[in-house]
């Protein structure tokens, strides 16, 4: 079973390697649909830091004064509003490392709690009892990726990921409703949040040392471009699928890289040759 479910997100391809329990083929054996939907970490975590008002909070600071000649020290406090740019400062539920007694800062607490949810309960409780590491969460989220989800989208496709669920499961259709709408989701585009994404977006600098504080952030971004990687495989394997039994694709065809959309349903060389290697998989599965 090991071959069928490599690490390759991480830097190091030891990390991780035969410390603990991957998990991920039981999820993978079970008989029901999973389908997620992955976002952006650089822009996902700048709307956490403002959807939960994490700018309006303000950090004590204690200063002392010593006065000239005899007498004691003073001190006052001096109130400061929290800044998107530190990403180490701990929020009010002040969750802590396994085993220590060590804050967690907002960024890391945000990133390993997406993290988890993307591994599986079991990671939650082998985690908080420091019986998995950082690194074996990586291994397990992206297993999970490969092999457990039917279907893996990204936010910025949302009407691909509603097509390529129809496609997927015989008894869900999501393209009726089409004239219904949600309720407004997004945070306030604030100054401050407008900067705050553009520093997160386009300052390498910047990104480089969050990726260095901030460990599990660093992880995000790496599974994030495994779903990237997984999701453009799944859209050409339904697109062939689709094909194969001589149906047309939901709305004609996916977005996954294809320059003009038409309803043409004739396999392309690229069909072809992606078909052959889903059969190769099969046979040696």
């Amino acid at each position: 079973m090991e071959r069928f479910y490599p690490s390759s997100s991480g830097n190091n391809n030891d990390k991780g390697k035969g410390k603990g329990v991957n998990h991920s083929p039981f999820y993978a054996s079970m008989p029901l649909h999973r389908v997620t939907m992955l976002r952006d970490p650089w822009s996902w975590i700048v709307s956490k830091f403002f959807w939960h008002n994490l700018d309006g909070r303000h950090r004590q600071i204690q200063t002392e004064t010593k006065p000239d000649g005899q007498g004691s020290s003073s001190s006052s406090a001096t109130s400061t509003s929290l800044s998107c740019e530190d990403v180490l400062f701990s929020t009010s539920y002040k969750r802590t490392y396994p085993n220590t007694d060590q804050p967690m800062g907002w960024c890391e607490d945000y990133s390993l709690s997406s993290l988890i949810k993307l591994c599986g309960n079991d990671c939650y409780i082998r985690y908080e009892n420091g019986m998995m590491s950082l690194d074996e969460i990586e291994d397990q989220v992206e297993s999970n990726l490969r092999n457990a989800f039917s279907v893996v989208g990204l936010l910025n496709e949302t009407e691909s990921f509603y097509d390529m669920i129809t496609d997927r499961i015989d008894y869900v259709n999501l393209t009726y409703n089409t004239e219904l709408t949600g309720k407004d989701h997004a945070t306030k585009k604030s100054e401050e949040n407008l900067a705050c994404k553009k520093l997160y977006q386009t300052d390498e600098a910047f990104r480089e040392t969050v990726r260095q504080k901030v460990p599990a952030f660093a992880v995000l971004e790496r599974i994030y471009r495994v779903g990237m990687e997984v999701n453009r495989f799944q859209q050409r394997e339904l697109r062939q699928c689709r094909i194969a039994k001589g149906e047309t694709p939901t709305k004609g065809v996916y977005v996954y890289g294809i320059e003009e959309k038409t309803n043409n349903t004739e396999p392309t060389t690229k069909d072809k040759e992606q078909t052959t290697q889903i059969e190769e998989i099969n046979e040696e599965s």
